[in-house]
């Protein structure tokens, strides 16, 4: 229905709007109402069309991503295109959710040795708290370096002084002295030297050259003195013992005689002194030999 007005110089009716154009050198646009229809039936499909490929994106993302709450808008009809009832529209289907993505690994729980202790509250007071305490802040404190000590050095082995050296000492001797010697079955006396000199006790023939016997002080067990005929003492029972001794064919008129009797493990020894050097040769030898005469 629109109408063009006449434009001054236009060809007669009947002629093209083109040919109108192309002589006039202008630029209006002359619409029918048949190219208004075709516009809008172009526009109805163009519609339609946008309206598909939406919904078919819907789609896709509904299966690609979690569902969501999203409100149905019906769409009312669109004018040039055929309305689409209720029962006719294709059943959608129900929204899948998808599969939860695999979780990220996360850290182990803390292992029980880690955890502190539960504490009772109805313990954490007293002496037995007070006690656990003071151990565990024993236990926590540094402990000092250790010193450590070199060896204290070990004692000398004490050495044991020498003996000191017996003093030399004069010899002392007695002449004109008797000593029995075994002769046989019997014994008899004979002329000898008594010599004390440095640890021991010597008895030597009359000229002094030739030892008869030697006796160690330390070997003497006893000393005793006896006047009488026979040299008498006391043997190691407490007994009398009383030596035999051949004293020759006039022995009935001989007296007593001084005896010197030292006993020893072995067999006794027995010296003989003449009364001039008995008071002098006993005490004497008993200082020497260290051991008491008795009488």
């Amino acid at each position: 229905g629109a109408s063009v007005a006449p434009v001054p110089g236009a060809a007669a009716p009947g002629t093209t709007a083109t040919s109108a154009i192309e002589r006039t050198g202008g630029t209006n646009v002359v619409l029918g109402g048949t190219h208004l229809v075709a516009l809008g039936a172009l526009l109805v499909v163009l519609t339609a069309g946008i309206a598909v490929l939406g919904f078919a994106a819907l789609k896709r993302g509904e299966n690609a991503t979690p569902a969501t709450a999203t409100p149905t808008v019906e769409a009312g009809p669109v004018s040039g295109s055929p309305q689409v009832q209720p029962d006719q529209q294709a059943a959608v289907p129900a929204p899948t959710l998808p599969e939860p993505a695999p979780s990220e690994a996360l850290p182990p729980p803390p292992s029980p040795a880690a955890a502190p202790p539960a504490r009772n509250p109805a313990s954490s007071s007293g002496p037995a708290a007070q006690a656990d305490a003071a151990m565990r802040k024993a236990k926590a404190a540094p402990k000092p370096p250790e010193v450590v000590l070199p060896p204290e050095p070990l004692p000398a082995p004490a050495v044991e002084p020498p003996p000191p050296p017996i003093p030399e000492v004069a010899p002392i001797t007695f002449k004109d002295v008797k000593v029995l010697v075994v002769q046989g079955k019997s014994m008899r006396d004979r002329d000898a030297v008594l010599r004390l000199a440095g640890d021991r006790l010597s008895v030597l023939d009359r000229s002094g050259q030739s030892e008869i016997l030697s006796l160690p002080y330390s070997s003497i067990v006893q000393a005793f003195y006896s006047r009488s005929k026979q040299p008498r003492w006391k043997g190691p029972d407490g007994k009398d013992a009383v030596a035999s001794v051949d004293l020759g064919k006039m022995s009935f008129f001989r007296g007593d005689r001084n005896w010197l009797i030292l006993t020893t493990q072995a067999d006794p020894v027995f010296i003989r002194f003449e009364d001039a050097d008995l008071r002098a040769a006993l005490p004497v030898v008993e200082e020497r030999i260290g051991v008491k005469i008795q009488r």
